[in-house]
């Protein structure tokens, strides 16, 4: 059992051990680290995470992050409004973006299903995006989500939903490894997998 830190360390503490991926001895490691910077270091990292909450928006749009609503992506009046790529998490629509490659717009769906992680099909936000397909003249739904058992699942739901929509729906082809990730996949990957996607 290791011995308790003075309170505003065991407070570092417990916000780093909420990280994905950040157990106690990493979450040690961190603080370990933090405490070593300047004080201009650590007043700016409290500046940055009071700034994401003064200032952090969704877009009504897309539903990414971004600090102006609607976001630049959906601003931008040269973007192929007819083609809308539809992701799971704002990461994976950062890693799209860095291609190069894609000029549509994108849909945020915030989650995929995951009974295990209490996601079922009706809480997913699904709406918006049949209104936009509504109201906006959209012709084609590209589902890009991680290729494992949680992706397809939900690639599977919308396939379903969509069919009833006067849109072509189509998925990532070549290029994404069974059980990847999106935020991790390589440009050029991502580029062929946006080139060889697949009509459903």
């Amino acid at each position: 059992m290791r011995p308790k830190f003075p309170v505003p360390v065991e407070h570092l503490l417990a916000s780093l051990n909420k990280l994905p991926g950040v157990g106690p001895k990493t979450a040690l490691r961190y603080m370990y680290a933090i405490l070593r910077w300047q004080n201009q270091d650590r007043a700016g990292l409290a500046s940055a995470l009071l700034e994401l909450n003064a200032t952090l928006l969704v877009c009504a749009k897309c539903h990414t992050l971004s600090d102006v609503n609607p976001c630049s992506i959906c601003a931008d009046g040269k973007r192929d409004a007819t083609t809308v790529c539809m992701v799971a998490e704002p990461q994976d629509l950062l890693a799209i973006e860095s291609t190069g490659m894609y000029t549509g717009r994108y849909y945020v769906l915030g989650a995929v299903i995951s009974p295990l992680d209490g996601v079922r099909p009706e809480d997913l936000h699904t709406r918006p995006l049949l209104d936009r397909i509504a109201t906006e003249g959209i012709r084609e739904i590209i589902l890009a989500f991680d290729p494992d058992a949680e992706g397809e699942t939900t690639t599977l739901f919308l396939t379903k939903l969509l069919k009833t929509q006067p849109v072509i729906i189509s998925r990532l082809g070549r290029g994404i490894p069974v059980g990847g990730d999106l935020e991790y996949a390589d440009t050029m990957t991502l580029t062929d997998a946006l080139a060889g996607r697949k009509i459903l």
